[in-house]
């Protein structure tokens, strides 16, 4: 067992619990002093990034999304760790983020938001509504945003029935599962049924989870982001291009393929 960070632990726990253990190869996500590949670069962020921009690349070529990357607004709930580093990769890419929110309610810009600048205003600060020069709205307003990806980044189960209705009248046409199962599976077959697109956790937001494993190889963070994004495009390629092709939930041919892999490789144990 490899222990790594998640909610509410940093690269700087991950030093202490190393040292403590007496073994550096212990847990990942260490800093990089201590030969590690911190989490804080934005590893699961980057790898949400590259799931959505090789989804929407896939569904254009075949003419299953209506609507052109430089066109796409998106709507991230959540602006830990994992939201605020796929805020700052989307911007970047040109994607345009039009609201987030965090424990405290959601901003919002229907032009998109300045992310740069938002993430500098954050500094020293742990919610939106310690914000000036803000307009926060209530948090649950966020999955009625007219948007055109809606990203979970925070807990899980908070796409139900009720919010995944929410999602369909706002024109949500894709939904990128950053956080660990973030949608309940009524609610997932629900949004599939009327047309949109789910791209699974365990494969979007796989990239912390990779970065790890080269860490823990000994390797370097530049190998690190060309094997997030090589291994997350080649994943939601070929699930969605196969999701098309048979006309299933990517969620239920993600999870058979995934057992696939497994068996294959407990075989050749």
């Amino acid at each position: 067992y490899i222990a790594a960070t998640d909610i509410g632990t940093t690269e700087l726990d991950m030093a202490v619990f190393a040292h403590e253990i007496g073994d550096m190869r212990a847990c990942t996500g260490k800093p990089a002093e201590l030969g590690g590949i911190p989490h804080e670069l934005g590893t699961t962020g980057y790898g949400v990034t590259s799931a959505l921009e090789a989804a929407v690349e896939v569904l254009e070529e075949l003419k299953s999304l209506h609507v052109s990357k430089r066109q796409i607004r998106v709507s991230i709930q959540g602006f830990g760790n994992v939201g605020s580093f796929t805020a700052k990769f989307l911007d970047s890419s040109g994607i345009k983020v039009v609201a987030i929110s965090d424990v405290s309610g959601f901003i919002y810009n229907k032009d998109g938001l300045n992310i740069p600048v938002l993430m500098k205003d954050m500094k020293g600060k742990t919610r939106f509504s310690d914000l000036k020069g803000y307009d926060t709205y209530d948090k649950e307003g966020i999955f009625e945003v007219d948007s055109d990806i809606f990203i979970p980044a925070a807990i899980g189960d908070v796409i139900t029935d009720k919010t995944a209705s929410k999602l369909l009248e706002n024109n949500v046409k894709m939904v990128v599962e950053a956080a660990n199962l973030p949608t309940l599976p009524s609610a997932g077959e629900y949004l599939h049924k009327n047309g949109v697109w789910m791209i699974p956790d365990f494969i979007a937001n796989a990239g912390g989870v990779i970065g790890s494993f080269v860490e823990y190889q000994g390797r370097t963070e530049k190998e690190a982001f060309e094997l997030i994004k090589y291994k997350i495009v080649k994943a939601v390629r070929n699930i969605l291009t196969e999701a098309i092709v048979r006309q299933e939930n990517p969620r239920t041919l993600a999870i058979e393929m995934s057992r696939q892999v497994i068996y294959r490789a407990m075989l050749l144990r």
